[in-house]
């Protein structure tokens, strides 16, 4: 699966058989080239390979990407903590998708507590300079960021991937 940042809050996962588009906090899965669903609700949805789990917390909603054999949970603009019950409920997750503009320490919290092998957040610039000095976390600048299971080691720590907006 190869991941973009587009702009803000707009994200491109792209897996074999299915692209989703992030727009805030609604989706667009494309399969070839035409849209085959938009989401802006939580539900449960299964569409060209994929399947997609949102649900409500607070005023906000979480999903949860299944593509390629990998799990990817897009926050959005999440400013809220998250409750041990709320992060049993997600399950294990490869990569979290998360703007820390809105709440810097909040957003430390609640990655850490998902505790995923990879954390993408945006906007870039100040906000993500302070989310980077308070998670201490390994980083990786990179123009295109692909991600396969097979590369997941089980015991390695969890990485900051910061992508440029195209």
């Amino acid at each position: 699966m190869d991941i973009q940042h587009d702009s803000g809050a707009f994200f491109k996962l792209k897996g074999k058989t299915a692209t989703i588009l992030t727009q805030g906090s609604s989706f667009k899965v494309e399969v070839g080239k035409q849209v085959k669903m938009e989401i802006s609700e939580p539900g449960e949805y299964e569409i060209g390979g994929i399947s997609i789990i949102g649900m409500q917390h607070g005023s906000n909603k979480i999903y949860v990407f299944e593509i390629d054999s990998l799990r990817i949970c897009y926050l959005g603009d999440f400013s809220e903590g998250i409750t041990d019950e709320k992060v049993s409920q997600l399950g294990s997750i490869d990569a979290v998708i998360i703007n820390v503009g809105i709440n810097v320490k909040e957003s430390v919290k609640v990655t850490g507590g998902i505790d995923p092998y990879f954390i993408l957040p945006f906007p870039e610039k100040e906000p993500v300079e302070t989310f980077l000095a308070e998670s201490g976390l390994t980083v990786e600048k990179t123009d295109k960021f692909s991600l396969k299971r097979e590369d997941i080691l089980e015991d390695q720590g969890t990485k900051i991937i910061l992508l440029p907006q195209k």
